[in-house]
């Protein structure tokens, strides 16, 4: 028997959806809900719940605990002591279920059977990372897998006054998990990254007043949880096993998408048989790996860590969508100026420049579509899109014959070509003004190509918003494609 507790604190909607993920994947489960609300108490409408009702400090009092410190520091008291009393309530959770769990956040919801973290055998299983108010390393509260037996017998809480954040002098703070994490380092315990068992609505959602938020999150993730859209929604995962969409990342992320047709590639995971070993080709490094290392699917799709096709999880049926479209691919920039007036601003014109005299010379007959196309001011950016297998074969053929061409020509050193021309690549806003950005000069280049094999090779594609997760990306008014 699986128990899983979740610590409630005015987050009804976010708990309620939690809980029909875990009955969804881990059917068996024993939920135990502790409920701290003081505005919005938890409705239990489940047969499996059992609500530890903590709404009037009938089992913890949280104001008299608090009462008796004297180093409260506005770590604490900036999230109103959110640590302490979730921690405190974990804490007695091991003596109320007198058993082992699987502790989750309330805003997180369940996207495989739980049972497979549930192991008796270690003191833990779960993620271990550094974030939020401290940057000492923590056992992940949002989820993991507690064997509170084996802590009760070795004199191990999850809740220790000396060390908790809020309470303990300045830096000597210990974040959610802190204090167990380091008292369990020489038992055995297993290692997980959260992200392969939940996705993540994020920190403090018990104090966001933006409902919205919280409704368009649990809408886009609605397959996780919400039984009466199971049916409904059928037909969008028939093509999990005909398309695969790539997304590409260079570092460690949270996805917020989670459909089985999502695949992860990192840059700094793979060996690509490439001509150069810098950053140069971008994203292209994972677009020709795929191509020449993996069995591809009837469909083939790009994205990236911090941007997503606004469909998100509800994939659609792309037998259907390729019935009438020849490819999909972001929605298109309406530039204010030209594509060429666009790139000078950002890049240096002289690589356009001789990507058009490669052009002329190993496709002619697509010279002059290049030269409406950068005299136009229509760009479809961010070198996303979905393809037919056969297509994405070529796609990638016509992209590299020119990049690596662009390369015979310029040199192989792009980094000293970027140095030694410094006065033409860097510009003066964010992010064109490093020299690091510009490295990746065959990334912009091959979005420009993108569009160019679109123009010549598809009649009629169908195109998606983009959505970005990084408020940097999102605040930043410059086209910088």
């Amino acid at each position: 028997m699986v128990n899983v507790l979740i610590i409630n604190y005015n987050t009804q909607k976010l708990t309620n959806a939690c809980i029909c993920s875990v009955n969804k994947f881990t059917p068996d489960a024993t939920i135990y809900v502790f409920d701290n609300s003081d505005k919005e108490p938890f409705v239990n409408t489940h047969k499996n719940v059992q609500v530890l009702d903590n709404t009037k400090s009938q089992i913890i009092d949280f104001n008299t605990i608090l009462n008796k410190y004297e180093n409260k520091t506005s770590y604490g008291a900036k999230s109103n002591f959110g640590t302490l009393k979730h921690c405190l309530s974990v804490d007695k959770c091991f003596d109320l279920i007198n058993d082992n769990f699987i502790l989750l956040d309330s805003d997180v919801l369940v996207k495989k059977d739980l049972t497979e973290i549930y192991d008796d055998k270690y003191i833990y299983v779960g993620d271990v990372f550094s974030e939020g108010l401290s940057k000492n390393l923590r056992l992940s509260p949002h989820v993991c897998f507690i064997n509170v037996n084996k802590s009760k017998e070795n004199n191990i809480r999850y809740f220790d006054e000396k060390r908790i954040v809020g309470l303990s002098k300045e830096g000597d703070d210990y974040d959610t998990g802190s204090s167990f994490y380091f008292d369990t380092v020489n038992f055995d315990s297993r290692k997980i990254k959260e992200r392969d068992y939940i996705i993540h609505f994020g920190a403090a959602s018990w104090s966001r007043k933006d409902a919205s938020s919280i409704n368009t999150w649990l809408k886009n993730h609605s397959i996780l949880w919400d039984n009466k859209q199971l049916d409904k929604k059928k037909k969008y995962y028939s093509s999990v096993d005909s398309a695969n969409i790539f997304i590409c990342t260079h570092k460690d992320f949270t996805p917020i998408v989670h459909n089985e047709a999502y695949k992860i590639i990192n840059a700094r995971g793979i060996e690509p048989k490439l001509p150069l070993k810098d950053d140069f080709y971008s994203e292209l490094y994972q677009f020709k790996y795929v191509a020449d290392n993996l069995e591809l699917p009837k469909y083939i799709g790009f994205c990236h860590y911090r941007r997503y096709f606004s469909f998100l999880d509800d994939i659609p049926n792309m037998d259907e969508i390729f019935s009438n479209y020849d490819a999909i691919c972001s929605k298109p920039k309406i530039l204010k100026g030209s594509v060429k007036e666009q790139y000078i601003t950002c890049h240096s014109i002289e690589d356009l420049y001789i990507i058009g005299g490669i052009i002329a010379e190993k496709y002619p007959e697509q010279a002059n579509m290049w030269k409406n196309f950068i005299n136009g001011n229509i760009l479809i950016p961010y070198n996303m899109f979905i393809m037919k297998r056969e297509d994405f074969k070529e796609y990638i053929d016509f992209i590299f014959s020119i990049l690596d061409e662009y390369i015979r020509i310029v040199g192989t050193d792009i980094n000293k070509r970027i140095y030694d021309n410094y006065e033409k690549y860097i510009k003066r806003f964010y992010p064109n003004n490093s020299v690091e950005y510009q490295y990746r000069i065959g990334g912009y280049i091959a979005e420009r190509l993108t569009n160019l094999f679109m123009m010549y090779k598809f009649k009629k594609i169908k195109t998606y918003p983009v959505i970005v997760t990084e408020d940097k990306y999102k605040q930043n008014k410059k086209d910088n494609p």
